[in-house]
């Protein structure tokens, strides 16, 4: 019986599919409900899907079936687009991409439509280089903004988010770039082939390092709790508020206000100040400066540390700040507390 020989594009791919197959039962598994990390699901699924047929091409390529080559690179240059919405997912990750974002996953398909139209083959490739490109130029015109200031400003895990954007943009780069290399006959298909899946796998693994420890727990989609759809607005808000104070302990910022909770939210100032005083009754000082409060009465608690370096710790400009507030919400300074 002879020996099966697979070619290092082939057994690349293989290595992609079982380690595109670790992530999504990993996601299903600790996501809860797969909405809370559908963007990721969807990403790592086309890009399963893109290492399962250059895995199978010489199968396909074998029973003469024709339409595997148009699928494949449907698969491949879908991934930009799709790295799009997942960079927005990543900078944002208390809420998804709004609903106009998805028309970005329309350029792959227009490509793909014009460049069999036009039957071509380098045509196919350059258009798809195209799309691929204004996906990701897209990032830096419609998100740079908003992706430097969330992604830089949160503490608990804004440099892993903005390492892994800057991965997922050069991964996209160095593929759209030997596509170019292809086109221009600098580089043969098998090896673009070869290239596209180790840039894949790679991608794989800095995901599997970098993406589990944020995705899906720390994201939030809108659930349908109500018919209402100003509650079901509110009731969303309320939430990534929760996971703003709670597990990215904002308050930890001596600056930190209303304005960068609006930010934050995507709301006005004067929207979560409506929201703090309806879900709270307080204002939005004086939220945080109780969340202040309840860290520092556990670092009283439990550690030998000086009141001046809790007061520091929790959030507090000063000690005088901090003695002051935490009188009036407790009935006794820090010292006698402790």
């Amino acid at each position: 019986m002879d020996p099966i020989l697979f070619t290092s594009t082939q057994l690349v791919s293989l290595l992609g599919v079982a380690q595109s197959l670790y992530a999504l039962v990993y996601m299903w598994f600790r996501a809860g409900r797969l909405s809370r990390a559908g963007l990721a699901i969807v990403y790592f699924m086309v890009l399963l899907l893109g290492f399962f047929y250059d895995f199978a091409f010489p199968v396909f390529e074998k029973i003469g079936w024709s339409y595997a080559t148009g699928f494949s690179w449907l698969i491949w240059f879908l991934l930009p687009s799709l790295s799009y919405l997942l960079i927005l997912q990543i900078a944002h990750i208390q809420t998804t991409p709004k609903k106009q974002a998805y028309l970005v996953l329309l350029l792959p398909v227009i490509a793909f439509t014009l460049g069999h139209y036009l039957d071509e083959i380098a045509f196919i490739f350059i258009l798809g280089m195209l799309s691929g490109g204004l996906s990701l130029l897209m990032v830096f015109l419609f998100g740079k903004r908003k992706l430097l200031q969330n992604v830089r400003s949160d503490r608990k895990s804004g440099q892993a988010r903005y390492w892994l954007i800057i991965c997922l943009v050069l991964v996209n780069v160095v593929f759209l770039l030997c596509t170019l290399l292809l086109v221009t006959n600098l580089m043969s298909v098998s090896d673009w082939v070869l290239s596209r899946n180790i840039l894949g796998l790679g991608f794989v693994y800095l995901a599997s390092t970098s993406l589990f420890r944020i995705y899906p727990q720390a994201v939030i989609i809108k659930e349908r709790r109500s018919r209402d759809p100003k509650n079901m607005k509110n009731r969303v808000l309320v939430d990534a508020l929760i996971i703003l104070l709670e597990e990215d302990r904002v308050y930890q910022e001596p600056q930190y206000g209303r304005k960068d909770l609006a930010r934050e939210l995507d709301v006005s100032e004067t929207v979560v100040s409506q929201l703090v005083n309806q879900q709270y009754q307080e204002t939005v000082p004086q939220l945080l400066n109780r969340y202040r409060v309840e860290e520092a009465k556990l670092l009283l608690k439990q550690t030998n540390a000086e009141a001046q370096v809790i007061a520091q710790e929790v959030g507090f400009n000063s000690l005088t700040t901090f003695n002051r507030v935490f009188k009036e919400l407790v009935g006794k300074t820090p010292s006698a507390y402790r």
